[in-house]
């Protein structure tokens, strides 16, 4: 869409008077500018976006300078005609309120015809869409939820989900940028994980500022995986979640909502829908259990069947982190404590086990029941350790390359104890200074088993993480070191 010389004189009539008239149109910084009757403006004709239109026009007697300042397509957030729009918009409810800022007079559109129309006297946008009847899918899910029985039409909805969102994702575009800014969106965007992690209470106990700073760093460092990932670049729903899907009497539906990007990882939609399999799972038995645990099979089942694309696995983790971070919002939702802990665990899981999500989400050998239950399948197996004799300068050392806050200090696989960060940090005299802190570290003569904190309260390989969730919660610790359940000594991670 251009702007012509002729829309321009109109847009001048109807902003300053009838009796106003356009003198000369140029691209700001032209030289050679057109006289609106001269034979230059015929040639000229029209204007291209992105680049300031400066029109020379006489109303009420005087002469006066404009300038039309339009939005151009770009990679750098400006990809989609919302964003454009918005960049315009803020400019005309911010120039005015600086000192010294060139003044906005208007703001508004470009018509399909190349008109201009001004909507700077409206407020807030609004959006006007055809009804379409139906009931969240959200509806059948809190019916299991409350002790409901597995349906045929269960099933057969689960089916129809995954084969929707089959189809819809093998629409491909060629624009590698756009899949990177779907990817940056969902880390940094106000609605993504960054907005999520911000919007926690800065005092909550379940997820506190430590761990949340932890999980945007994950989540960075999966950016940077996904980013030569561009060829998977789809056509996405963007926000596929069980109160944006109506359905009818049987398994037709409607969607609801889109405002987020329309082309992006086909994770998001399938992250989306298969996490609430999860979340109202958790509501019902405190694990994921019959009957959703036939919902996620089959959901999965078919969608890796009719996509053909089992790399799905491999890029999924900061999605599932994502939705996870929304479920587990005491913003958002009012669910248990032992619900939002256990999706506090799974954002880490998935997070960190790239091989569970590439292996054992392949349905027919995931067993989901027991990823959720055992210790073992949520630990760090080989986590950073530290010898009881090594001094505490190397303890530091360790924590800060790292990026930890604990060490467990283990001897020949026997556990002794434990070590924090803020324990060493304690021992020195300048607390604040980091450089400081390293030389009043490495002048000190104490070993790590002087100051670690013995006899550490553990879980067992095998204990339920429900059990490691209460004794967290109980103990206001955000970690536990794993032993053997018989001699609680020989150690497995944390």
């Amino acid at each position: 869409m251009q702007i012509s010389v002729t829309a321009i004189e109109e847009y001048v009539k109807e902003r300053f008077g009838r009796q106003a008239s356009v003198l000369q149109v140029a691209e700001l910084g032209d030289a050679d500018a057109a006289s609106a009757t001269s034979a230059r403006a015929a040639a000229l004709k029209t204007f291209g976006y992105g680049r300031p239109v400066l029109v020379q026009l006489c109303a009420d007697g005087r002469e006066r300078k404009i300038v039309l300042h339009t939005a151009k397509a770009n990679t750098f957030g400006h990809d989609y005609r919302a964003d454009r729009a918005a960049e315009l918009i803020l400019a005309y409810d911010t120039f005015n309120q600086l000192p010294g800022q060139a003044p906005a007079l208007d703001v508004g559109v470009v018509g399909r015809n190349g008109c201009l129309h001004s909507v700077a006297a409206g407020g807030e946008f609004y959006l006007t869409t055809a009804y379409v009847p139906g009931t969240p899918y959200a509806v059948d899910l809190q019916r299991l939820r409350d002790g409901g029985e597995l349906t045929a039409l269960d099933l057969q909805r689960a089916r129809g989900l995954a084969t929707y969102l089959a189809r819809l994702h093998t629409n491909k575009r060629n624009e590698p940028a756009l899949y990177l800014r779907h990817i940056r969106d969902t880390i940094g965007n106000g609605e993504g994980i960054f907005g999520l992690t911000d919007s926690y209470p800065p005092d909550y106990a379940l997820a506190g500022p430590g761990w949340l700073e932890q999980i945007e760093k994950q989540c960075v460092a999966w950016r940077w995986r996904l980013k030569t990932q561009g060829q998977r670049l789809s056509q996405i729903h963007g926000d596929f979640h069980p109160f944006n899907v109506l359905f009818g009497e049987t398994d037709d539906f409607h969607l609801l909502d889109r405002s987020r990007s329309p082309w992006g990882e086909p994770a998001d939609d399938v992250s989306c829908l298969a996490i609430n399999y999860l979340f109202f799972s958790l509501q019902r038995s405190e694990t994921m259990a019959s009957p959703f645990t036939e919902l996620w099979r089959t959901f999965w089942e078919v969608y890796l069947r009719e996509s053909g694309d089992n790399h799905i696995l491999q890029v999924i983790a900061p999605f599932f982190a994502w939705r996870g971070l929304v479920l587990a919002s005491p913003v958002w939702y009012n669910v248990t404590d032992r619900t939002r802990q256990i999706l506090f665990h799974f954002i880490e899981h998935v997070l960190t086990r790239q091989n569970l999500i590439r292996n054992q989400l392949k349905i027919g050998r995931f067993e989901m029941r027991r990823h959720l239950t055992e210790v073992r399948d949520w630990m760090t197996d080989d986590p950073v350790t530290i010898a009881p004799q090594l001094s505490l300068f190397e303890a530091y050392n360790r924590m800060v390359e790292n990026d930890i806050r604990r060490l467990p200090v283990v001897d020949r696989r026997n556990l002794l104890g434990i070590i924090t960060l803020s324990d060493v940090v304690k021992t020195a005299a300048f607390t604040r200074d980091s450089a400081k802190v390293e030389s009043d570290l490495l002048a000190n003569t104490q070993t790590v088993s002087a100051i670690m904190t013995e006899a550490p309260i553990t879980v067992a390989p095998d204990d339920t993480i429900q059990e490691a969730a209460e004794i967290m919660l109980d103990n206001q610790v955000s970690g536990l070191p794993v032993v053997d359940g018989a001699c609680r000594r020989n150690y497995y991670g944390i």
